[in-house]
């Protein structure tokens, strides 16, 4: 994993879901023929060109929301770190959980509820996979989730400590949930992530009560 950080002003939620499209600039139009907004377009495609991710989220304290201001850019680079007989593998700062023998994998910065979220699904019959770190491996054209041997059965309740779990994987992923991003209508158009050179469903964090309980029924029975 490659880290890049700024200490700039952060980026905007709107650039942020856009910052990775080809000629997007965040800068004043006037600057524009200097930065063509390509760049990190360009990037996107190398990265997932050797089957890796790439993400942007903002810089703030552990425990600051959305409202607290950035600190800054962040900048974030997965590769694969094993390859060999048909078998890649890399890690991912996510949180999985399964249900009914399928995965969804949290993503986001530190303080964006991943591992809040898994606490939530499992008191309602969910599995740990992983915690705050995990590893993610494509396997005959499937991507499973499975947790690091060091934290395998941890999981961290702020302002608790670390909790122990029972702890399965590896399991299939079935869904993405970016916990970055806020979804703001009421039926989402399909999106989807590219992990490992596959395509998976995405979904945004949605701020419901009831939101865990929709991803441990989409893990079950999926969408219509």
């Amino acid at each position: 994993m490659i880290v890049v950080e700024d200490t700039g002003p952060g980026l905007s939620d709107d650039s942020l879901l856009k910052i990775f499209n080809r000629f997007y600039s965040d800068r004043p139009a006037s600057d524009f023929g200097n930065h063509s907004g390509l760049g990190l377009a360009i990037s996107k495609q190398i990265v997932e060109a050797h089957r890796g991710v790439v993400w942007a989220e903002n810089i703030r304290p552990v425990d600051a929301d959305r409202t607290v201001p950035s600190q800054g850019a962040r900048f974030v680079v997965g590769l694969p770190i094993l390859r060999k007989e048909g078998m890649e593998q890399t890690i991912l700062h996510a949180s999985a959980i399964s249900c009914a023998g399928r995965a969804v994998v949290f993503t986001g910065p530190s303080g964006s509820g991943k591992s809040g979220m898994a606490l939530e699904m499992m008191a309602l019959g969910g599995l740990l996979v992983s915690d705050d770190r995990t590893v993610v491996t494509l396997e005959q054209g499937r991507v499973y989730v499975s947790a690091p041997v060091a934290i395998r059965g941890l999981i961290e309740a702020r302002g608790v400590g670390i909790l122990s779990a029972q702890s399965v994987g590896p399991v299939a992923v079935s869904l993405v949930v970016d916990m970055s991003m806020i979804e703001t209508a009421r039926m989402p158009p399909e999106r989807e992530i590219i992990i490992l050179a596959q395509s998976l469903p995405l979904l945004y964090n949605v701020e419901s009560r009831y939101f865990p309980a929709a991803i441990l029924q989409y893990l079950r029975q999926g969408l219509v």
